[in-house]
């Protein structure tokens, strides 16, 4: 079973730190288990290897890309608490994918390679 922790991430190539859970495969092996807002280097479930520097994680490399097709949307305060997003949602989950929102009106989603959904359109029409 894997070791999950929540570390500060640090992505040196793109000057970003963030707070991301990681869970510890094997030695320096690590796989991102929360979608990271701050960055394009890394996305959910990549596999990296990881250097304990402080309190912080470092991320050396990306070892393996996950595949999978990240969305990320801004959204009105109607648009969040909308019945139709949590349909929305609901199919993402149902598609095996997750989804996160942060700083009040980002939502980000990450479905994996199988997923024949593609959200964009369902998310937009909250909007309207």
């Amino acid at each position: 079973m894997s070791d999950k922790h929540e570390w500060k991430l640090h992505i040196p190539s793109e000057g970003v730190s963030f707070s991301a859970l990681c869970s510890h495969i094997e030695g320096r092996l690590y796989r991102l288990e929360s979608i990271p807002f701050a960055a394009e280097t890394i996305a959910y479930g990549d596999t990296f290897e990881g250097e304990e520097v402080d309190d912080k994680l470092r991320v050396r490399r990306v070892v393996e890309k996950a595949g999978r097709r990240n969305y990320s949307f801004i959204l009105t305060q109607a648009s969040r608490e909308s019945a139709h997003l949590k349909n929305v949602l609901a199919t993402v989950e149902q598609q095996g994918g997750i989804w996160e929102q942060a700083f009040g009106g980002v939502l980000a989603i990450s479905l994996p390679p199988s997923a024949e959904y593609d959200p964009t359109a369902d998310v937009l029409a909250c909007s309207r």
